[in-house]
């Protein structure tokens, strides 16, 4: 069985660290069981969208330069 391997890039790494930062403070969760990371496979590349499971923001992170 072949695997499968979805990493971030260094522009990817700082958006996702910065939106982790932000919601340090929302209620609930630890930060390991509070941030969702979900890759979207295209024809292009991989989006790549960053979740906060406590308070239900998100945002696109993807590096699109890499497109």
């Amino acid at each position: 069985m072949e695997t499968l391997k979805f990493e971030l890039d260094e522009i990817e790494t700082q958006r996702c660290q910065e939106f982790c930062k932000a919601h340090e403070e929302c209620p609930g969760r630890s930060m390991g069981e509070k941030i969702l990371i979900s890759f979207l496979p295209t024809t292009m590349g991989d989006a790549v969208m960053v979740r906060c499971l406590s308070c239900g923001a998100h945002q696109d992170i993807t590096n699109t330069d890499k497109f």
